[in-house]
């Protein structure tokens, strides 16, 4: 984690204020779309691309999967490819979104 040196947490709004960035060197940039599952890789390589990101999370909201429950499924997209995501908490999402910026951060590609 010695090299991690900036994080900016994207609450999903287009509203750039709403942002929260505690560090602009080595930035990666995450960010989070809810999306029905036959639109989960389209939408959120879209929305990669528009909002100029890193790494995002599409949660499959299909039958509202995704709202007061703790567990989550969806894609963890990046500009190589993507990771499926099946049924874990949000916590444990939490840790592998990190370990992703962490991984990014410690590569040579930043």
């Amino acid at each position: 984690l010695s090299r991690l040196t900036g994080i900016r947490i994207d609450d999903g709004s287009d509203d750039p204020s709403r942002t929260v960035l505690l560090d602009k060197t080595s930035l990666t940039e995450v960010g989070f779309a809810a999306e029905e599952a036959a639109n989960l890789l389209p939408e959120g390589q879209r929305k990669l691309n528009s909002k100029g990101l890193d790494l995002i999370y599409a949660n499959d909201i299909d039958a509202g999967k995704l709202f007061g429950s703790d567990q989550t499924s969806g894609l963890i997209i990046n500009k190589s490819g993507y990771e499926e995501i099946h049924q874990i908490t949000k916590q444990s999402l939490a840790v592998r979104l990190l370990d992703k910026v962490v991984e990014r951060l410690n590569s040579s590609n930043v």
